[in-house]
């Protein structure tokens, strides 16, 4: 696959199509039953690299090709990743350093999912912009928390819905620790992405995503530490460790990043809750809050779709999720106890009546759905 040719072919047999095909500068974009992205595309690689170079507070100069592959049906991308990496995953969108750097993604999801195409876009080309500036690979939880605050930007409230799910994960003991965040295995990660369905793998999947973006985010959260954290990016790390290389520059290790981050998050707190916006507000109603809920629907869609509440982490239709957890046993519970303990920053097990409390004493603008979306 790192033969340029050979991955195009392979591209057009799952498509089963030849697509079509656009350029901008270095950029290769190919099409497969899709509409032609490619303004989206170079906006937001213009959008990345201004946010990026701000981050690090340095220029990115980076002339190698980057190609994208555009599948606008789910079926053919499925089939490319597996071709690509011989097991299937959920994921959206990939980034693959091979010889000629390449972007796969769809533009076809499940009604299960709140996606924003802009953002995968976002979090995939900060990876390829990370590798042109490190100029060497990087480390999982530094290169996903750097693509995620990259892909966020300054959205305070999505900052806030991620501290809410680091405090459920703090306070029910399942937060990581420095040898499962910082020195993660790449076999680990590919069984994590590769067994999804598992309720265990998944959940340890975003407890990694996440807790890598919020320990960036308090590296990058005060002046004094973002500047620390810039002239660690800027250090070849080849011949010594990272954490030799962090400690120099921080004057102390992971652990006590750990300790440091976690009394960040704490003093951050719970936040309050914001209503999401009016496209997320119509996709919740319209299509996963009605998965949520309906019993004669597929039990894995509705396992998607509760996890997918919890993962985006807005309260609207938590109480949908309350009545599943109170009367539907073709659910399991851990299912919809993580996903309200993401949304609602607490750990309140399979309580139902302190969840029912907890609900019922939330800003009821977050809650009702008048004049969030058009609907009443």
């Amino acid at each position: 696959m790192s033969n340029p040719a050979y991955a195009l072919r392979v591209a057009r047999n799952c498509a089963r199509e030849v697509g079509e095909q656009t350029t901008f500068g270095s950029v290769s974009v190919y099409f497969f039953g899709a509409d032609d992205s490619t303004t989206m595309l170079k906006s937001q690689m213009e959008i990345c690299r201004s946010r990026f170079e701000s981050l690090v507070g340095d220029s990115v100069e980076n002339d190698r090709p980057l190609r994208f592959f555009v599948f606008g049906k789910r079926d053919s991308f499925d089939v490319f990743f597996r071709w690509a990496f011989l097991y299937g995953s959920n994921l959206d969108g990939m980034y693959v350093p091979w010889s000629t750097a390449t972007i796969s993604m769809t533009t076809e999801f499940q009604a299960h999912r709140l996606a924003d195409p802009e953002r995968v876009t976002r979090v995939l080309l900060s990876y390829f912009i990370l590798d042109a500036y490190k100029k060497s690979p990087t480390p999982f939880w530094l290169q996903t928390g750097l693509s995620h605050v990259v892909a966020r930007g300054g959205d305070e409230r999505e900052l806030a819905r991620l501290n809410r799910k680091m405090l459920a994960a703090l306070s029910r003991g399942t937060s990581l620790g420095g040898a499962d965040l910082f020195h993660v295995k790449p076999r680990s990660i590919v069984t994590l992405v590769r067994d999804w369905q598992d309720f265990n793998k998944f959940s340890r999947h975003m407890q990694l995503i996440d807790q890598s973006c919020s320990v960036v985010g308090f590296l990058c959260s005060e002046r004094d530490r973002l500047e620390r954290f810039r002239a660690f990016l800027r250090e070849p790390t080849r011949k010594s460790p990272i954490e030799e290389v962090f400690q120099r520059h921080f004057g102390y290790g992971f652990d006590m990043l750990l300790e440091r981050w976690r009394s960040w998050v704490s003093g951050r707190g719970i936040g309050s809750h914001q209503p999401p916006p009016s496209d997320i507000c119509d996709a919740l109603l319209e299509r996963v809050i009605p998965i949520v809920q309906d019993h004669g629907a597929d039990q894995l869609e509705r396992i998607q779709a509760i996890r997918e509440m919890g993962r985006t982490g807005y309260v609207l239709g938590a109480d949908a999720l309350i009545e599943v957890l109170g009367r539907d046993d073709q659910i399991p519970t851990e299912e919809v106890v993580w996903s309200l303990e993401s949304i609602s920053g607490l750990a309140l097990g399979d309580d139902l009546n302190k969840w029912t409390a907890w609900f019922n004493h939330l800003p009821k603008e977050t809650t009702r759905v008048t004049d969030l979306a058009g609907h009443s």
